[in-house]
């Protein structure tokens, strides 16, 4: 069974596990700086390709903005890893307008409170927000 393992046992920093079977598949965390935070997630190579951190990086951003005073995500992928940014495309991510100095080798991408709330259903809103299920919730194939 697929579920959601919350944590938020850090000072400034939540984070979900993405656990199959007692196995964690899949790692996103959020480190909170005021009302900008900072997202970072990870895959084990085996379960790369299936949807596992797409669905990490909904999950957390459907946090962060109906849950937290967060009204921007940022996230900086190598430039070389097409598929990190293809996950942060897919959840709404763009390039950031500025590159932050002294990041090398890194892009930097961002999505606002103002974007992701264009992304939800009709007649929903933050405040009618849940965190992720604890149970049966499947990547995308």
């Amino acid at each position: 069974m697929k579920e959601f393992v919350i944590k938020s046992n850090q000072v400034r920093r939540d984070s979900f596990d993405f656990v199959d079977d007692g196995k964690i598949i899949g790692e996103v965390w959020l480190l909170h700086h005021s009302e900008i935070c900072e997202l970072g997630y990870v895959t084990p190579p085996a379960f790369r390709g299936q949807g596992v951190a797409t669905l990490l990086v909904k999950a957390m951003c459907d946090h962060a903005f109906g849950k937290t005073d967060a009204q921007i995500i940022e996230a900086f992928p190598a430039a070389t890893n097409k598929a990190s940014i293809r996950v942060l495309e897919k959840n709404g991510f763009q390039p950031a307008a500025e590159h932050k100095e002294g990041i090398e080798g890194l892009t930097h991408y961002s999505l606002s409170k103002a974007d992701w709330l264009k992304t939800q259903p009709v007649g929903s809103s933050p405040a009618g927000y849940s965190d992720p299920p604890a149970t049966s919730i499947s990547p995308e194939k």
